[in-house]
């Protein structure tokens, strides 16, 4: 058996309204306007389910009448005693209360039919699942929840007119800034975005990529920038927002829109 949550006997509905198959179709079609439902399940004597009847049952059947009648040169009249049992759905398909949702979901969709009785034993009624039921069940239960999106605050840097770039020494922790520290500076011309990546001293390969000597004052990290800002003919100065790429070490530089 499937787990509880997924079976059908937790959507069906139990309530059910069931005709027999000497119904006039007439007043199945009142039945199903009246009670705003689109099927009926059609049971005999004994509560056993021998059919289904829809909206489009006795759509089509009212249809052939037109065609027929028109072929015939006179309107069609043969409706009013017509019986259920001559154009409902037969043999009916069913499920069992313990049949997982997704197999009953399956078989709606293979058959192209809107409704299941679910029955036990010899195809006694207990319930119908339709695909209405469905849908609300999958609306209600497995949908993910909208997901709000939060960003982590990172503090600005910022770059002075005198071309001071100035970093918040939090970013560095693993860095100890009293010793010596050397900054490496990128430029994304697609992006136009500065990149900086933070180097301890002696680390000779990062001064041969042109690493500069970067100093620590108080919560900042104060990095000389002017050349760097010229080679590109960047004229970027104020707030500057930062994202850390984590793949490459750098922590990303873009200007800080405006408020």
């Amino acid at each position: 058996m499937a787990d509880d949550g997924l079976i059908v006997r937790n959507i069906m509905a139990k309530d059910v309204q069931t005709i027999t198959p000497e119904t006039p179709a007439a007043r199945a079609a009142r039945t199903m306007i009246n009670l705003q439902i689109k099927h009926l399940v059609v049971t005999d004597g004994d509560g056993e389910v021998v059919g289904v009847i829809s909206q489009r049952n006795i759509m089509t059947y009212l249809l052939s009448l037109v065609g027929a009648g028109e072929s015939r040169g006179r309107p069609a009249n043969d409706s009013a005693g017509c019986e259920v049992r001559k154009i409902m759905a037969e043999p009916p398909i069913t499920v069992t209360a313990d049949t997982p949702i997704r197999t009953a979901a399956a078989i709606l969709a293979s058959n192209k039919i809107g409704c299941l009785p679910v029955v036990v034993g010899r195809k006694r009624l207990i319930g119908l699942l339709t695909g209405i039921d469905l849908l609300e069940f999958v609306g209600r239960n497995q949908l993910p929840e909208p997901e709000e999106e939060f960003q982590v605050f990172m503090p600005p840097a910022f770059l002075s007119e005198d071309n001071q770039l100035r970093l918040p020494v939090s970013y560095f922790p693993a860095h100890r800034t009293d010793r010596e520290l050397f900054a490496v500076l990128a430029y994304a011309t697609r992006s136009k975005r500065m990149g900086v990546k933070l180097l301890p001293g002696g680390q000779e390969k990062g001064k041969a990529q042109g690493a500069r000597p970067a100093t620590v004052s108080g919560e900042h990290v104060h990095v000389q920038v002017g050349d760097f800002l010229e080679h590109y003919g960047l004229d970027v100065h104020g707030s500057l927002e930062v994202a850390e790429d984590a793949k490459s070490g750098y922590f990303v530089l873009s200007p800080a829109p405006s408020p």
